[in-house]
């Protein structure tokens, strides 16, 4: 994965931004989205001066990347992904979470989907302390369903 970066480009300004590497990441825990700053989930939100640099993002720990624009979750909530870089970012495991059946606040009320993104715990083939789990040095990038 390297130096790859997320951005949302909505006009040439943004390209020139991204090719004179004016458009810098900046990581932060706490800001936007329900997930920032719990369990210590890191949180990025692409925009014209934030790239969300993979590189800024810290080894074996989750960053929600919130790509901004358009993208929700059902009400509104911003909608995210997760990304854990591993020590070995040359492997990659990813992850869509499967969906439910939701389309409006009464279908949400009966619990047959999730409403909101929120990042994934580190459990089974995410848990890193398992000495054998054989992707547990491996970048992981999920995505949760948010209807």
């Amino acid at each position: 994965l390297g130096r790859r970066r997320l951005v949302e480009i909505k006009d040439e300004s943004d390209v020139v931004a991204l090719l004179t590497d004016e458009a810098s990441a900046r990581v932060t825990p706490g800001v936007d989205g329900g997930a920032c700053g719990l369990n210590h989930v890191t949180c990025c939100t692409v925009n014209r001066t934030n790239a969300c640099d993979f590189s800024d993002m810290p080894v074996n720990e989750s960053t929600m990347v919130y790509p901004g624009g358009e993208t929700t979750c059902i009400f509104g909530d911003p909608f995210g992904f997760q990304v854990s870089p591993g020590v070995e970012t040359n492997k990659l495991l990813f992850m869509l979470q499967g969906g439910g059946a939701c389309w409006n606040k009464e279908s949400t009320d009966l619990h047959l989907c999730t409403a909101r993104a929120w990042p994934f715990p580190p459990m089974g083939v995410f848990n890193r302390d398992r000495e054998d789990n054989p992707f547990r040095t491996w970048t992981f990038i999920t995505v949760p369903y948010c209807s």
